[in-house]
């Protein structure tokens, strides 16, 4: 059973207000449920996928934020599996954050998915949706420490040009003012 590509109809496009999250796995009923629980939140916007290959196409228009099943080959052998997708949304887009999920308790998985980058690992279980959703406002709480600190140092570099303006323009009325 094939996945509708977009459940919601807004714009695909990354903006400050209101953050795009793709949403891939295979299994229709709980990417439903994911959908479901994240809208839940003000301001998010969220894509769905059923393969992850179908998700890398669309990668271009910049997701902040990817919840990614580990078994996407259940049922097509040619198929990437979750940690190849992560790769590649890694190489493509290394600022979009990453949540893995799967319905295994495996280290070895979780490993591999934070070894090449995931921001964190779920277990699909009966807490799996709150754990998503706290993961999701904790990715953009990190978003927004970001743009604060990175306001901040343009603040300084602006605040340190101004300072060279100044001096140079003292510097330049002294040398005219000399008798």
């Amino acid at each position: 059973m094939k996945v509708a590509t977009e459940l919601n109809h807004a714009p695909i496009t990354r903006t400050k207000d209101q953050p795009l999250i793709y949403l891939v796995d295979d299994d229709p009923v709980f990417l439903t449920l994911i959908q479901s629980e994240l809208s839940s939140m003000a301001k998010v916007r969220t894509r769905a996928f059923s393969s992850g290959e179908s998700c890398l196409k669309e990668m271009h228009k910049n997701p902040s934020m990817v919840v990614l099943d580990y078994e996407l080959a259940s049922d097509n052998p040619d198929n990437m599996n979750g940690v190849e997708v992560l790769r590649k949304i890694k190489e493509s887009n290394p600022e979009t954050e990453v949540v893995m999920l799967s319905g295994w308790d495996d280290v070895n998985i979780a490993v591999a998915s934070m070894k090449f980058g995931a921001y964190d690992y779920v277990i699909k279980n009966e807490s799996a949706l709150i754990n998503i959703k706290n993961r999701t406002k904790n990715i953009f709480k990190k978003f927004q420490i970001l743009e604060r600190l990175a306001q901040e140092k343009m603040y300084k570099y602006y605040a340190l040009g101004l300072i060279v303006l100044i001096g140079t323009f003292i510097f330049v009325l002294q040398w005219l003012v000399k008798p």
